[in-house]
């Protein structure tokens, strides 16, 4: 492109624009923007009388009138531009032949140089951020922080470039400024002013690492040795125009108050000893002067650092007054209580204490020991205007020490530096991989996202997690800046605008501190999924706001990560599919972190940790007969929060029996075990119904003897004894399918595998699974497959399994077929089964899609076959108890002969021959209630017999006493009345002759119900069942359907 020139272009100032650049007006914008070229290309050469210089665009426009070019107002400052002075410019492409290799730039003033020096691992990065183009001579500007330093270009390599454009491969390299003005020689103290001379400024960042020995002057920092530049300095915080915007008071409040801590603190100043890790631009305050700072230790915070010569040592005349101080609500800035006004009598009563602790140390004026709540007040007629003295050499004697005993008086504090730690008491057990790789991913500085996930059930672990990974950071060898956001409690960012807000202060912090780790706490709270919780449905005005808002964090996220790449960010939530998919659409989390319930190594170390923090408390303990090993085996399922609260529970009802007076040894024993273990519900089988007692055994069901077999080696078996089987190198059989005729007993087996097994069971339906809207289905099929893994050993079992997961690509909605997608990647994806079993029942197997049948999946398909005569005789002696000692409801007449039923009942199932007893049943039943009825009526004939009342018709004349009638039929009462008294006693005196005489089945009723009782399976339907069982055993292959309707046997019709 061909160089473009305006003339006589009015310049406006800006302090929007940060950095080297010039915004043109619209139509010249439009001019470029049609242009192929990227923006960073053009360089832009504006001309004045006097200078001619260059600058990049940064794509905006002017937004004023066609003839105004707006730049920085320190640019035009250096150039001699005023406020709407008038310019030529002219524009220009720079090629690859433009670009900069190396750049060498001088500071244009000795402070310009300390600035640099002291952040001199960020200012590549913010040069290569803020220039683009660079011309010899010409002196650039670069925003550090809140800072702006200049730089004046001295050359340009490769030589033949007078201007060009600097790319993310280009070196920045400056040349030190030393300031000649200053005096090399130490300077001393002013003899009139007793002040000393600042030798040299800097700035570091603080580390809150612990280096006290003990010995040291407690008022110490430690620095990197090349950064010493005396023995002793004064250091202040450099404020966060945030912080300091939202607690700074204003002047009227400030005059009314009485007491403000001293901003400059004077300290000494040691090199960081050999054998730590000895970052360059770090600063390691002791605790006593985290104190005087009036903040908790934290990583990043900016200080200043000002060196002297020396600190005057305290004169004869210095009088130190010791005054009480309290703070707003009685707290103090590092978040203790002070209960204490009898804390600080007894930290001021002892004046040889005081005097002991300070007698070595350098003490400023106005410096509040925070801890103690004391501000301390010199005063010296030799040196009155000297703020600090150094102890070492010239203690004070006890005379020097005054406390004064007035009312304490409210301190002012100008800045309240929040740290957002966790409070979080609980120690993670048991979580020492995660945590490393965690710490790991927030050191790196080169990663592949900005952020990661943890996720868990409520209860999981995932805030101690959280805690102690801030813990770790926060101290040696890491010194990471750490920041804690819980979601579920903030309520502040319910509306939009406020939650907007915070998001860009909480990264604008981010980069102030950096490095820095932003953690957020039940992310899905704010940050949860565009659509409700059905799919499909319309979405809610709080889950727009979400979207809104996951946006808003992830363009943050973006733009604060080019600058600072060492900002990391921390999701916690209960499951990914809880969040926006735009975090992870957008790469911002690229890990993700499972908590799963504890296996039972774990629970053993969590039930030791939380049982020696309750007998610290109160000293209970295990009696022999109870062990941790037994409570973590009978705990399955539980989550860490459930362990915690079950040992809570324990611990109450220990103290309930030790006030009733029956366990006075303060012992937990088995049987208290079981009766807490007994009443508590955890929170994983908290709405799960789980069938335990079904009532059938393997003893109740007849014939199976193999699949009875299959089934106890594959589920019992592994549990039963499962150090056998951890030591096998291959992956155990975690599926089984059982198929064949209806009524041949799967559903049955299911129920004995309930009862019998020892393993929690889940039954699942077709409808609980299918749902219309899309993507419900799915989720319900994981929310499935986790309620088993945290109740685990679980077994689920899928009845009529060919409706749940049919071949794919006969479904016209879609449905089924996302469904097993899902059942696939659940049985045998990356996630693979843990101590999970399905079971899977069905007579069409050749409907089920033939990717769940290979091996891995549902390793093993077992038919159920019609039963031959043994296993009949089999079954209806389990049906009837016949020859066998369980309890069962039926029983056989003696003398029944069983093999002519057997005989007639060719080709019956399990199901057809309960059928066949019942009726047989019934049959005694009905024979029985006969003969009891026969029997009551000849007793209520003789009855009525002998209570015939004998009566008389009272003439209509009204002469009811004639004769003595009225006392006649009261005396016929009174007998009736006594004998029907009789009668029932007797009655209730005689025996139940229903309730003694049993129901019994003779060989009679069973012919009968033979022949009524038919084969649910017809001899057509048992012919096509049985070529497809046939051709499903022999002839399975593993290729896919074609989604083409096919004429097979007994196969599905599509309506498409």
């Amino acid at each position: 492109m061909n160089q473009l020139q305006f003339h006589g272009l009015k310049v406006e100032y800006s302090n929007s624009i940060k950095g080297n650049f010039i915004r043109l007006p619209e139509r010249i914008c439009q001019t470029l923007d049609s242009t192929p070229y990227p923006i960073q290309d053009f360089d832009i050469c504006i001309k004045t009388p006097k200078h001619t210089f260059h600058l990049g665009w940064d794509g905006f426009t002017s937004q004023k009138s066609d003839q105004v070019v707006m730049i920085h107002p320190l640019i035009g400052s250096i150039y001699g531009i005023n406020n709407n002075a008038r310019v030529n410019i002219s524009i220009s492409r720079c090629d690859k032949d433009s670009y900069v290799s190396e750049v060498h730039v001088e500071p244009v003033t000795s402070d310009d140089w300390e600035v640099i020096e002291s952040n001199s691992e960020i200012l590549q990065d913010e040069i290569l951020h803020q220039t683009r183009i660079v011309s010899t001579g010409n002196i650039i500007i670069c925003y550090v922080g809140n800072i702006i330093v200049k730089l004046l270009v001295k050359q340009i390599l490769p030589k033949t470039l007078k201007t060009g454009r600097i790319v993310d491969g280009s070196l920045i390299i400056v040349e030190p400024k030393e300031n000649k003005i200053r005096r090399k020689e130490v300077l001393n103290v002013n003899e009139t002013s007793g002040k000393p001379e600042v030798l040299q400024q800097m700035m570091l960042r603080s580390v809150a690492w612990k280096l006290d020995d003990g010995q040291t002057d407690p008022m110490t920092v430690w620095i990197h040795p090349s950064k010493i530049k005396s023995q002793f300095a004064f250091i202040s915080i450099i404020d966060n125009l945030l912080e300091l915007g939202k607690d700074d008071k204003n002047e009227k409040e400030r005059e009314s108050q009485q007491i403000f801590p001293a901003e400059r603190i004077a300290v000494n100043v040691k090199a960081i000893r050999p054998g730590v890790r000895r970052p360059t631009t770090a600063l390691i305050p002791s605790s006593m002067v985290w104190n005087t700072l009036c903040t908790k230790p934290v990583n990043g915070i900016k200080i200043k650092v000002e060196f002297v010569s020396h600190i005057i040592e305290s004169p004869i005349d210095l009088k130190v007054n010791l005054r009480k101080v309290k703070f707003k609500n009685d707290k103090n800035p590092i978040g203790e209580t002070l209960s204490t006004m009898k804390e600080m009598e007894a930290a001021t009563d002892d004046q040889e204490q005081l005097m002991d602790y300070l007698k070595g140390s350098i003490i400023t004026n106005g410096m509040i020991i925070l801890k103690q709540g004391i501000q301390i007040e010199l005063s010296s007629k030799s040196f009155p205007s000297v703020s600090a003295f150094n102890l070492v050499g010239n203690p004070l004697t006890k005379e020097s020490w005054t406390i004064l005993e007035d009312e304490p008086r409210e301190c002012i504090l100008s800045r309240n530096i929040v740290t957002n730690l966790i409070e979080n008491k609980r120690k993670a057990v048991a979580l020492n991989e995660i945590i490393k790789e965690i710490i790991l991913f927030a050191v790196n500085p080169i990663t592949s996202s900005k952020g990661i996930l943890i996720e868990g059930h409520p209860g999981s672990g995932k805030t101690t997690l959280l805690s102690e990974v801030s813990k770790i950071l926060s101290s040696y060898p890491n010194m990471i800046h750490v920041r804690y956001v819980n979601f579920e409690t903030a309520t502040e960012l319910l509306s939009f605008d406020k939650a907007k807000k915070l998001f860009n202060e909480w990264l604008s912090l981010l980069y102030w501190y950096s490095p820095a780790v932003l953690i957020l706490d039940n992310a899905e709270f704010i940050l949860n999924g565009s659509v409700s919780e059905q799919p499909g449905a319309p979405p809610n005005t709080s889950n727009s706001n979400s979207a809104k808002l996951t946006s808003v964090l992830i363009d943050l996220i973006e733009k604060v990560s080019q600058k600072r790449p060492q900002i990391k960010i921390i999701f916690s939530s209960k499951s990914r599919d809880a969040l926006n998919k735009k975090l992870f659409d957008t790469h911002i989390i690229s890990k993700v972190w499972t908590l799963k319930s504890p296996d039972r190594e774990k629970r053993l170390r969590l039930l030791e940790s939380y049982f020696q923090e309750k007998s610290s408390v109160n000293s209970m303990k295990l009696h022999p007969d109870l062990t941790f090993s037994d409570m973590a085996l009978e705990t399955e399922g539980y989550s860490p929060l459930d362990l915690e609260r079950f040992v809570d529970k324990l611990f109450h009802e220990l103290q309930i029996s030790m006030m009733e007076g029956k366990n006075l040894e303060n012992v937990i024993d088995r049987e208290l075990f079981l009766h807490c273990h007994g009443s508590f519900t955890p929170s994983s089988l908290q709405g799960v119904k789980l069938t335990k007692d079904t009532g059938t055994r393997w003893g109740d069901i007849g014939g199976l003897k193999n699949v009875k077999r299959l089934l106890l080696e594959t589920l019992e078996w592994p549990t039963k004894y499962a150090p056998i089987f951890a030591k096998c190198p291959l992956r155990l059989r975690s599926g089984i399918l059982l198929y064949g005729y209806p009524g041949c007993g799967k559903t049955l087996l299911a129920s004995a595998i309930a009862q019998q097994c020892g393993l929690n069971f889940l039954s699942v339906k077709g409808p609980e699974i299918l749902n219309k809207y899309i993507g419900a289905s799915e989720q319900n099929v994981r929310e499935l497959f986790e309620k088993a893994q945290s109740v685990k050993p679980c077994i689920l079992f899928f009845d009529e399994f060919d409706s749940i997961a049919p071949k794919r690509g006969h479904d016209s909605s879609g449905v089924t077929d996302r469904v097993v997608n899902q059942l696939l990647t659940q049985m045998d994806g990356a996630e693979g089964l843990d101590g999970v079993y399905v079971l899977a029942a069905t007579s069409r197997p050749d409907l089920i899609d033939s990717a769940l049948l290979r091996p891995g999946r549902l390793d093993k398909s077992i038919l159920c076959n019609i039963p031959n005569e043994d296993e009949r005789h089999d079954i209806i002696c389990a049906i009837t108890g016949h020859g066998r000692t369980s309890k069962s409801k039926l029983k056989l007449a003696p003398g029944v002969i069983l093999q002519p039923i057997i005989k007639k009942t060719q080709g019956y199932s399990g199901a057809d021959l309960q059928g066949l007893c019942y009726n047989a049943y019934l049959k005694a039943v009905h024979r029985l209630l006969a003969s009891n009825t026969k029997e009551d009526n000849n007793a209520s004939f003789t009855t009525q017999n002998d209570s015939k009342l004998i009566y008389e018709i009272i003439n209509q004349n009204g002469e009811l006493d004639k004769d003595g009638i009225t006392e006649n039929i009261i005396k016929d009462l009174e007998k009736r009345s006594e004998k029907d008294t009789v009668m029932n006693d007797a009655n209730q005196d005689k025996p139940d002759i229903e309730s003694e005489r049993e129901v019994l089945i003779t060989q009679h009723d069973l012919l009968e119900a033979c022949i009524e009782t038919k084969a649910s399976i017809s001899v057509s339907e048992y012919n096509k069942l049985n070529r497809i069982y046939n051709k499903f055993q022999v002839d399975r292959s593993g290729e896919m359907p074609s989604g083409e309707n096919t004429e097979e046997i007994g196969s599905r019709l599509s309506l498409m």
